[in-house]
């Protein structure tokens, strides 16, 4: 299948690939951008929380003799 060059507007900036969207599709990018968002905070998270987990306390030092 061919490519077809040129049947596509050239866009310089976010703001201008923005303006050509739907409010729908708008709509729909915005709430990808959330989960997308959400998710790496409880990655992240997650992450900490095992980290804690796999640390084990330091007691008192022991004499060995």
């Amino acid at each position: 299948m061919a490519e077809q060059m040129g049947t596509s507007p050239t866009y310089n900036s976010l703001p201008q690939v923005w303006e050509q969207l739907g409010s729908e599709r708008q709509r729909q990018v915005t709430r990808l951008m959330a989960h997308l968002a959400f998710n790496l905070l409880m990655a992240q998270f997650d992450g900490s929380q095992k980290e804690e987990k796999d640390v084990k306390p330091i007691g008192r030092a022991q004499n060995p003799s």
